[in-house]
């Protein structure tokens, strides 16, 4: 917080007046530094008792004079491969840890002031979920656009000092579930269920028991998913609903890639077209009869999250309705009621929607009608 000197580099004498009758030089001395330093990080390290399970990570800083973010990490990866953190979200590295790295980025466009790192608030359980967990995948290539059936596998490292495992969410696919296994073991239908959101690319398994008291345990997760970008890594947590109880939310432990083997998945074969086929609920649509007219695709080829939107015009070329969703490569589904953007129910007739990519051509998007009848 002091502030901090700078080294003057280069010094310019000017002469500003001469007398040449008695040779005599007036002048004055600038001395040059760096100048301001606009940019400047802040490191700490902390290092708990033992292994631990971060969560929540919470911070204030005063940024009214410029910008402030945090980043945290665990383990050996550089900084540059290591996102911000967002507030309130709990820790993303891989867990447990043996110590918590964070770096602050402050920067300024005032000379006279600088943004402040206030104070930091770390949320840990000592108690694990695991000692370990290691995941991946079989198999690692697919064909791009096709449904595939995909094992994910769960390594787990348990010990009596655990919570145990009967939570799992798998990050990066939205899998069709249809068997678990436990040490080979099939579980019935009844002793898990599952819920997979293609919005969000995660697929989350509850177990009515938790998996403890084992050295190791094997959990294998079979389904099906729709591969549409040439590499997909799934990342996976663990997690016990015991701990959610205890803490008031559920401190996901990450889980870490097997060294002897990979989460990732290739999609192979030609990339499809970036907006897909669109396909309507029903023809003719009554706002008074059904809840919504649904408008489902595929968008392929977005590696970063993009706004996708849907557009309804009428023939006359004014537009009624816009929605957007914002996402990645995805199978997507659009809800109109019938209302404009008055909320409104429209007048019955023929109607144009379209279906674009933000930043993509017109030629790449999807266009066609629809009725409306009642």
């Amino acid at each position: 917080g002091q502030p901090a000197s700078r080294l003057g580099r280069h010094v310019r004498f000017t002469i500003t007046r001469q007398d040449r009758s008695n040779w005599v030089a007036v002048g004055d001395i600038e001395v040059f530094g760096e100048g301001v330093e606009s940019t400047g990080t802040a490191q700490h390290t902390w290092s708990p008792p033992g292994p631990v399970n971060v969560g929540r990570i919470r911070w204030q800083s005063d940024d009214r004079a410029g910008g402030f973010t945090l980043s945290a990490k665990g383990g050996e990866e550089p900084w540059s491969s290591v996102l911000p953190l967002e507030p309130n979200r709990s820790f993303a590295g891989a867990e447990p840890i043996d110590s918590l790295q964070l770096l602050a980025e402050l920067s300024t466009k005032d000379p006279f002031s600088t943004p402040v790192w206030q104070t930091l608030e770390v949320e840990f359980d000592a108690r694990l979920i695991a000692d370990g967990a290691l995941g991946a995948v079989e198999p690692n290539a697919v064909a791009r656009g096709e449904s595939a059936q995909i094992t994910y596998s769960i390594e787990l490292d348990l010990s009596a000092e655990n919570y145990g495992v009967d939570r799992v969410l798998l990050d990066g696919v939205a899998l069709a579930v249809d068997a678990l296994r436990v040490d080979g073991v099939p579980l019935d239908g009844n002793d898990y269920s599952y819920s997979a959101s293609d919005a969000f690319g995660q697929t989350e398994i509850r177990l009515n028991g938790a998996i403890t008291n084992s050295q190791t345990a094997l959990l294998q997760i079979g389904g099906r998913a729709l591969f549409l970008n040439e590499v997909t890594d799934i990342g996976f947590r663990v997690g016990n609903s015991l701990q959610e109880e205890a803490d008031g939310y559920i401190n996901w432990q990450n889980g870490r890639q097997s060294p002897s083997a990979s989460w990732r998945v290739r999609a192979q074969g030609a990339p499809g077209e970036l907006v897909g086929a669109v396909a309507l609920s029903e023809r003719p649509f009554s706002p008074y009869d059904s809840e919504a007219l649904t408008f489902k695709f595929i968008v392929s080829n977005l590696n970063n999250p993009t706004d996708v939107v849907l557009s309804l015009y009428r023939l006359n070329g004014v537009r009624v309705r816009q929605m957007r969703q914002n996402g990645g490569a995805r199978p997507y589904e659009f809800r109109w009621d019938g209302r404009d953007e008055g909320d409104r129910i429209v007048d019955p007739g023929l109607y144009l929607y379209e279906v674009s990519v933000a930043g993509s051509s017109a030629k790449s998007g999807r266009r066609g009608t629809c009725v409306v009848a009642y």
